[in-house]
């Protein structure tokens, strides 16, 4: 008796010991064959909690968002990309023509890839396509 509460009391511990947040990176690539302005914002981004701007040249890609540690609502569920709600608020793309993407975030197209076991990372890949 005493090794079965023993061992409830092991798995107790460990199952609350366990913390369940997540990190995720966020990279843009741009496919396509114009210059890119690139707007993106997080309330989470370990770098900055403003409005970001930058310019992605054709062939280019760039990191542009590493998050905080993130704890979600649903718990320990494992990275998904439900939780690109909590990385970013939004990122938009606009070409040379001053058009905007058609690509927006969150959509379900963007790749998300697993890193480690409570880190992923969402690529958007911009291509002609999108404008």
């Amino acid at each position: 008796m005493k090794k079965i509460l023993t061992l409830v009391i092991l798995v107790n511990i460990i199952f609350t010991a366990c913390e369940c947040s997540y990190q995720y990176d966020v990279y843009v690539k741009n496919s396509s064959s114009q210059e890119l302005k690139i707007s993106y914002f997080s309330k989470n981004d370990r770098l900055s909690s403003n409005e970001q701007t930058l310019t992605l040249k054709a062939g280019e890609s760039q990191r542009i968002i590493s998050s905080n540690d993130i704890r979600v609502p649903e718990g320990c569920s494992g990275i998904h990309p439900d939780h690109s709600k909590f990385v970013a608020e939004y990122i938009t793309a606009i070409n040379a023509s001053g058009r905007e993407s058609k690509l927006k975030w969150g959509d379900p197209s963007i790749k998300l890839q697993r890193e480690d076991i409570q880190q992923g990372s969402f690529t958007m890949e911009f291509t002609n396509a999108d404008f």
